[in-house]
């Protein structure tokens, strides 16, 4: 009895200096043992139950353990670049508040040049450091206007401000929790530098990419008219392509395949880039190169069974008139299979098209930061990833966060993305931003402008509500609208200086 009652106390004993008993409980436990033998039962389930408990509060500390590397884990697929270094960290709750606008569109550079510097401190990221007027583009490509006359720089946008910082940088990750960017240098070799930036008001002004369809070979060999470098590219491969038709050792069919140039898409700018191009053509390079003129060939191919599908019937049936009598083939219902090499365009009936060049000008599609899923996780989008946002252009169930222009879809009032919407919200959410606290917010109401698209040859198509105008006369008026838009006044000498640059000595021809 006496070496069971040991046994039993000693049990207790080591669990009870585990777990922090008290001793004088033991003692008075082996006291009663020794006056109740009968007790011993109770004791072993009091052993028991001690050890239970400890075996349970070692589980529950395991399982504790767990949930704490599945958080560690769920917060590094989140954020898989976490920034190095916080950029603008606030010192004190009196300095102004942290503007964070990312993009360098119309959107954003609208906003830019309306918001208070008094009530903000700026910060502006973009993988860009200019602001590019886009419906000049397609002139730009063709030589009729210069690189420089369409950009304007961001650094100068606000002069020398203190609270304005520009960052040529691309945003990968938004914590909306956190309030903070993530932000990734664009240049290669500082591709690993990584910075964050806090804000108290977010602006998402991104734009948005070409769409290729997930069509093959589209990225790899097709050229674009998104960016000014692409601008860039074209004007060169069309001069290019020339100078390679020029080589006597080459056939008579591989010079009409070099000055056979294609473009995909018949929407404004696949109809304007063909129309300046065909310009460049026949305006310059046919008294540059005579004997290859008879060999060039224009072709636009779209899916659709219209041209510029948001104009008038009127207009488009002008514009295909036009076309035709400019020697531009239009290929309808047709679609694009691929393009396996820079000089070939393979179609959706097996035909396959050799040519100099391809010219993709088929729509948008959001940009790889609202592709992703754990990027820009906590913005609703609708199904081709844009954000979804309120009348007041704030993001749906996000406070103090804003989306504009192409990256954004109004709930409630779906908008084209077009240049002039974009620039609208822009300026009307800088003055949303700057007013009082006593002021009543209104909702954003776009006012539609027309429409316009230049056709070749000093032609022109514009829409004004009931108002339809077509010819030279809305080639004038196509210019004259264009100009008064350009965003500084050094834009507006040269843009004009260009014209007329081109009417006298002619386009740039020079491959260099």
């Amino acid at each position: 009895m006496k070496r069971t009652i040991r046994k039993v106390i000693q049990n207790q004993g080591e669990i009870a200096r585990r777990i922090g008993l008290n001793k004088i409980e033991l003692k008075t436990d082996y006291h009663l043992i020794k006056q109740q033998p009968k007790k011993i039962e109770q004791l072993r389930n009091r052993t028991y139950a001690v050890k239970v408990k400890q075996e349970t509060l070692e589980r529950e500390k395991e399982e504790n353990k767990i949930e704490e590397e599945k958080n560690e884990t769920a917060i590094e697929i989140i954020n898989p670049y976490p920034a190095k270094m916080i950029y603008n960290e606030k010192v004190d709750e009196t300095t102004k508040k942290q503007l964070v606008l990312l993009g360098t569109g119309w959107g954003g550079y609208s906003l830019l040049k309306a918001i208070d510097l008094k009530k903000y401190d700026v910060q502006v990221v973009s993988k860009r450091s200019h602001f590019l007027f886009t419906p000049l583009l397609p002139s730009a490509s063709s030589g009729t206007l210069e690189f420089r006359s369409i950009t304007e720089p961001i650094r100068g946008a606000r002069g020398k401000k203190e609270n304005f910082h520009f960052h040529q940088s691309e945003a990968i990750h938004i914590d909306t929790n956190e309030k903070m960017v993530t932000c990734r240098s664009v240049f290669a070799d500082e591709k690993d530098q990584t910075f964050g930036l806090k804000y108290d008001v977010l602006i998402n002004a991104i734009g948005c990419d070409v769409n290729t369809f997930g069509i093959p070979g589209v990225k790899e060999n097709a050229f674009f008219v998104k960016e000014l470098e692409d601008a860039r590219k074209i004007r060169y491969r069309v001069l290019e392509c020339f100078e390679k038709a020029s080589n006597p050792a080459l056939s008579l069919e591989k010079k009409s395949e070099l000055l056979h140039f294609i473009f995909v898409g018949a929407g404004p700018t696949g109809i304007e880039t063909a129309a300046e191009l065909h310009d460049f053509v026949t305006q310059d390079l046919a008294t540059l190169y005579p004997d290859l003129y008879l060999y060039v060939e224009f072709t636009v191919i779209t899916a659709e069974n219209k041209v510029l599908s948001m104009f008038d019937a009127k207009l488009q049936e002008y514009t295909r008139k036009k076309f035709y009598r400019d020697h531009i083939k239009i290929q309808t219902n047709m679609r694009v299979a691929g393009v396996p090499k820079k000089t070939m365009v393979e179609l959706s009936d097996g035909s396959k098209i050799p040519c100099g060049m391809v010219v993709w000008c088929g729509g948008n599609q959001s940009r790889e930061l609202l592709q992703s899923p754990t990027a820009t996780a906590s913005f609703p989008k609708n199904n081709i990833d844009e954000i979804l946002v309120n009348n007041n252009l704030e993001v749906v169930n996000q406070k103090d966060v804003y989306a504009i222009g192409d990256c954004s879809c109004v709930v409630d009032a779906p908008l084209v993305s077009t240049a002039q919407v974009a620039s609208q919200q822009g300026s009307y959410l800088a003055k949303q931003l700057n007013r009082n606290d006593t002021e009543s917010i209104v909702p954003f109401k776009y006012n539609h402008a027309g429409l316009m698209a230049y056709i070749g040859n000093w032609h022109a198509i514009i829409e004004m509500d009931s108002w339809k105008f077509s010819g030279w006369f809305s080639f004038v008026l196509w210019r004259s609208a264009y100009l008064t838009k350009l965003v500084s006044i050094k834009n507006k000498v040269l843009v004009p200086f260009d014209w007329a640059k081109a009417i006298v000595f002619g386009r740039d021809s020079v491959n260099d």
